[in-house]
């Protein structure tokens, strides 16, 4: 009866791989770059509060590197980090393209995905309308966030019609 007359979205829960029962998932930040290249600029894993449901770090979450938040699940070697690590920014990079040939034009993302236990990747949302890469600066990575704002910037510039050399300033 509390359900009535409004909308909603149900979503089936997805089995995260999650340390010390911290719901962990990944921030992948998609960009385009000043020759209109797509590329993976960073990760950012994303914990939520024990016990929780969520891993928004505005839901009293925490967030920090990609590759940390890789190695701190459970069993999880350096490789096994690594080679996930690679898969999550290829499949990424492949959303991506899938989104251009559509006819979507972004230049920016923000890829969602968690790791199940049985280290299968899930794809849980793709953000492509201003997705926040402020969460670089909660997991402490200004290069990250700048290297980010940089790629916006180069591909604001080719868009307007400046494809000339690329500055470091």
């Amino acid at each position: 009866g509390k359900l009535d007359g409004q909308s909603y979205i149900v979503q089936e829960g997805i089995p995260l791989a999650s340390p010390n029962r911290a719901p962990t998932d990944f921030r992948l930040i998609v960009v385009k770059d000043g020759s209109g290249r797509w590329g993976c600029r960073g990760i950012v894993a994303r914990h939520g509060k024990k016990g929780s449901f969520l891993s928004n770090v505005s839901a009293g979450g925490t967030a920090d590197r990609g590759e940390t938040g890789l190695r701190r699940l459970p069993g999880m070697t350096d490789g096994e980090a690594a080679g996930l690590r690679s898969r999550m920014e290829e499949l990424a990079l492949d959303i991506a393209r899938y989104l251009d040939a559509s006819g979507l034009h972004c230049g920016n993302m923000g890829v969602d995905m968690g790791i199940a236990p049985d280290r299968s990747i899930w794809i849980i949302e793709v953000q492509h309308n201003s997705p926040a890469h402020s969460i670089a600066l909660d997991a402490k990575d200004t290069e990250l966030y700048a290297s980010t704002l940089r790629s916006n910037m180069l591909y604001m510039k080719r868009l307007s019609g400046f494809y000339g050399k690329e500055s470091s300033t």
